[in-house]
């Protein structure tokens, strides 16, 4: 599965867990309790992967914007008013899915993949850093880096790409673990 999808499906647990202890009907709390536990497997196995890549890449950041602050507003924004209804309809249903589906098309062509609840409940933060990726002809292209620890403008970071745009920062070692 496709890196952006996978951090979207993870961005959207909070949903599913509120929705599973919120709905009445138990096949959709079944259902929904599926999803957040595809989910959580889904941003754990991308980041075990990820950062236990042979040979991360060692960049310097020449610019740094911290997006973590955007969880908030990403969270009351989409995901609350969908939790209005403890026994949806099937056209509530269906409602709650197509507007899924349609931020799932955002999310994944842009940079709100960086605004994933699960990663900061996680620990993580996200930032758009500039300096550390060329596209093809030469330009530098902004990242969004996930990292552990703060970013700052200068520090050399060592990067494992989960997606084009979206990199991990890995702890500096000496000999990177296969």
């Amino acid at each position: 599965m496709n890196a952006r999808v996978r951090l979207f499906l993870s961005s959207y647990v909070p949903l599913f867990f509120v929705g599973a202890v919120r709905f009445d009907d138990s096949r959709l709390r079944v259902f929904l309790g599926f999803l957040v536990i595809a989910g959580i497997w889904s941003l754990v196995s991308l980041i075990l992967v990820s950062t236990r890549r042979v040979h991360p890449r060692e960049a310097t950041s020449t610019r740094v914007r911290d997006l973590s602050s955007e969880v908030a507003a990403y969270v009351a924004t989409y995901l609350l008013p969908l939790m209005t209804v403890p026994n949806p309809s099937p056209r509530d249903l269906i409602a709650y899915a197509l507007v899924l589906s349609v931020f799932g098309v955002v999310f994944v062509n842009s940079d709100l993949v960086g605004v994933n609840p699960l990663l900061s409940l996680c620990g993580y933060s996200v930032f758009r850093v500039s300096g550390v990726r060329k596209l093809a002809t030469g330009e530098e292209a902004d990242t969004i880096v996930i990292s552990r620890d703060r970013i700052v403008a200068g520090s050399t970071l060592e990067l494992a790409d989960l997606a084009t745009g979206v990199s991990i920062a890995v702890p500096h070692t000496e000999d990177h673990q296969q």
